[in-house]
């Protein structure tokens, strides 16, 4: 009696463990994606501020752009490095 309610105790408890992580993965996915957009956004705010600015203005800009768009740039992902080369170097 006592193992057959400890036996369920367990199952009902893996089984809102399951249910808890996959909730969590899903959350951590959707908020992934909210705040890539984001940063897609500060860049695209960024460039269009760059357009309509001065030659000059333009190149003081670009030397000093904001913390909003360093972390957007360095947030992005970068080309992974392939890991078998396709060509023979000889």
């Amino acid at each position: 009696m006592v193992s057959s309610f400890l036996v369920t105790s367990v199952v009902i408890a893996a089984l809102i463990g399951v249910v808890v992580g996959f909730y969590a993965c899903c959350m951590l996915y959707v908020h992934r994606l909210l705040l890539s957009e984001e940063r897609k956004q500060d860049l695209d705010a960024w460039e269009r501020r760059l357009t309509l600015a001065s030659f000059d203005e333009r190149e003081y800009l670009r030397a000093h752009p904001p913390i909003e768009v360093l972390e957007a740039i360095f947030a992005l992902p970068s080309p992974r490095q392939r890991r078998f080369s396709m060509t023979i170097h000889r």
